[in-house]
């Protein structure tokens, strides 16, 4: 699709209150917010992305734990993250 094609798109779901626009400053910059209910629970694509931004939030979460207790505790080097699961964590936010 090209730009004209997938403003034509958006238009038309703004139309039919399926999303709204939020502008962001300039006229080009803003965000698409999901409004019915329809599109939020029946679109697979949607549904994984919140999968994928909630099990993010998860890990890093977990990580804030982690640095926190191995601050607490003098930062030895045994509770660094080390091995495979370092490498997960990394391969993770790429």
């Amino acid at each position: 699709m090209n730009h004209t094609q997938i403003n034509q798109v958006m238009n038309k779901l703004i139309q039919a209150r399926l999303v709204r626009f939020i502008p962001n400053g300039t006229q080009n910059d803003g965000q698409i917010e999901l409004v019915h209910e329809a599109l939020i629970y029946n679109w697979p694509r949607y549904q994984g992305w919140l999968e994928t931004q909630e099990l993010t939030r998860y890990k890093r979460l977990r990580l804030a734990k982690d640095d926190q207790d191995w601050d607490e505790q003098g930062r030895p080097a045994g509770l660094l993250w080390q091995g495979r699961y370092s490498q997960i964590w990394c391969m993770s936010q790429s």
